[in-house]
């Protein structure tokens, strides 16, 4: 069984091992040991006896002795190994799993970030448009006073000139904003005025007096 990706750790069911292993001695134990990584890391054990003998670390003459106790642990020609294909295979779903999820989570991570970029320069740029810029106060606070009220009157049409029939806002507005400030005053007690609200109704009571007399 060969494999393109490598999973370095492999899980080891200590007593599925003693069990099948229990007829051996220590050196079958160790080559098999040795094959059994080989084959995980590499998907697949070479069948060749000096090949064999070099992942096992024994001489090729050993090998050939030990051989016999070892091939039954795997499949024909050495091509598969149940109790590890089995590991295998659970080990690759679990890492496509993890590889799935950390690929959406990179994507909403990706969006997140994109969103608050986005809500930053909008913030930035309402910003910067709300406020003045450093030349445009410059060039105000170096306008003369009298050149900007010239500016301003010329700029401003004159209402007035424009009709000769109807009294413009100024005349109507504030004879009759100041009737209602004095109707407003006169209904207050005097208990609610302030200083010069009370100087202003003791005067308008003086010169009502005088007028009468």
């Amino acid at each position: 069984m060969t494999t393109t990706e490598r999973l370095p750790w492999m899980p080891w069911d200590v007593g599925d091992h003693l069990a099948r292993t229990s007829h051996l001695v220590a050196e079958p134990q160790g080559v098999l040991f040795l094959l059994c990584c080989h084959y995980w890391i590499n998907g697949v054990v070479p069948n060749d006896d000096a090949l064999l003998a070099t992942i096992a670390r024994v001489p090729l003459k050993r090998w050939r002795k030990i051989k016999p106790l070892i091939e039954p642990f795997f499949g024909p020609d050495w091509s598969s190994n149940d109790r590890l294909d089995a590991e295998l295979q659970k080990a690759r779903a679990i890492s496509q799993q993890r590889r799935v999820a950390g690929q959406k989570g990179g994507f909403k991570s990706q969006i997140t970030k994109s969103m608050a970029v986005s809500q930053g320069l909008r913030l930035a740029n309402a910003r910067a448009f709300a406020r003045p810029t450093a030349g445009a106060i410059a060039q105000a606070n170096a306008r003369p006073i009298g050149e900007a009220t010239a500016s301003a009157n010329t700029e401003r049409p004159d209402t007035h000139l424009q009709s000769h029939t109807k009294p413009s806002y100024s005349e109507t507005a504030a004879p009759r904003a100041e009737e209602e400030r004095v109707g407003e005053q006169r209904n207050k007690p005097p208990s609610d005025m302030t200083r010069p609200e009370l100087e202003e109704a003791f005067e308008r009571r003086r010169n009502a007096k005088g007028g009468a007399s």
